[in-house]
């Protein structure tokens, strides 16, 4: 009898051990599961390779938008808004006058170099004029101008898209 009860007690013993097997086997499954889906979110999620983004918005709002990032880098308030775009204001160009008789009668030193992404260089000037130049023109850092009354200096994508925007300052 004492050996016909120890046999069910082993018997009980074994199913209570197959089922911590199968819930434990269970388990890893979900856990992976899991795992998968985490990692998936984590993933950088890729561009649409259809075309660029397509902005709904007017330029005069992008650029209030630009302006406004650019002065909230200044001013610090990064964290408070949690934005994330870097760039949105470039390293203050010079503006500085050609030396010599030569024309145009002054120069826009950039100090840094422009981000990748920008095709034109929009100067707008204190009158409320504007001169456009492809980047490629500021290859060597430096821009012609026929004015020294420069407002700020927008960089467009090739959407024309406002991506950054600088304050010059004169020496």
């Amino acid at each position: 009898m004492l050996l016909a009860q120890q046999l069910r007690l082993k018997e009980t013993d074994i199913a209570l051990v197959q089922e911590l097997l199968a819930e434990r086997s269970s388990r890893q499954a979900s856990d992976e599961v899991l795992r998968q889906e985490i990692e998936r979110k984590n993933e950088p999620r890729k561009r649409d390779s259809r075309g660029p983004r397509v902005i709904d918005a007017e330029p005069e709002q992008l650029l209030l938008a630009l302006q406004f990032n650019a002065l909230s880098s200044v001013l610090g308030s990064r964290k408070r808004t949690g934005v994330q775009q870097k760039d949105t204001l470039i390293p203050s160009p010079e503006i500085l006058d050609n030396p010599g008789e030569r024309t145009p009668p002054y120069l826009l030193k950039f100090v840094a170099p422009l981000p990748q992404s920008t095709e034109t260089v929009v100067v707008k000037f204190l009158d409320g004029g504007l001169a456009h130049a492809p980047a490629n023109e500021v290859g060597d850092g430096y821009l012609g101008l026929d004015s020294d009354q420069v407002h700020f200096v927008e960089l467009l994508d090739d959407q024309e898209t406002p991506i950054a925007l600088g304050i010059p300052f004169r020496r």
